[in-house]
């Protein structure tokens, strides 16, 4: 614990102010020694807030080094591969289960990859050609079992207010 009275025993005011350098003086000197040349140039000041391109893992002094990791988001479609889209237009296209992850911080770059740069992308064999436009066939049927039912228009009162 301090003792109450030590700032009695300090030398005079003009006297303190003479043997130290001003706050701002004392703050700059203190900027200058947290600086580090890698990532702030020499002269300025720290940002207010961590930089995000940098990555946590290496303590924010670099950026981010990404790599490939496999998320499995649906539990039936385990491997990338080419599938049959049923909504909105029936097509074929290469769903992709690998996402861009930093290896150091585990932070998401990226939650989805062109089909080029997926490490299982190939062109459409055959054999895969016949089942998808088996399942295409089958999306199309299902499509067209489906009614759009519109409902009638109303003509009569609307709402539920009792007349007065």
């Amino acid at each position: 614990m301090p003792d109450p009275y030590d700032r009695h025993g300090r030398p005079g005011r003009w006297d303190y102010a003479e043997s130290q350098p001003s706050r701002g003086e004392q703050r700059k000197a203190a900027a200058q020694e947290h600086l580090h040349p890698e990532i702030i140039p020499e002269g300025k000041r720290p940002p207010g807030k961590k930089n995000p391109d940098l990555c946590k893992g290496r303590h924010w002094k670099g950026p981010h080094q990404g790599e490939l990791v496999t998320v499995i988001l649906v539990l039936r479609q385990k491997e990338c591969g080419w599938r049959v889209r049923s909504w909105g237009d029936e097509s074929v296209y290469w769903f992709c289960h690998h996402q861009e992850h930093c290896r150091d911080c585990g932070k998401v770059l990226r939650i989805s990859l062109y089909r080029d740069e997926c490490p299982l992308y190939h062109d459409i064999t055959p054999s895969e050609q016949e089942v998808l436009d088996r399942e295409l066939e089958a999306a199309l049927e299902r499509r067209a079992k489906w009614r759009i039912r519109r409902r009638p228009v109303i003509t009569g009162p609307q709402g539920y207010r009792k007349k007065r």
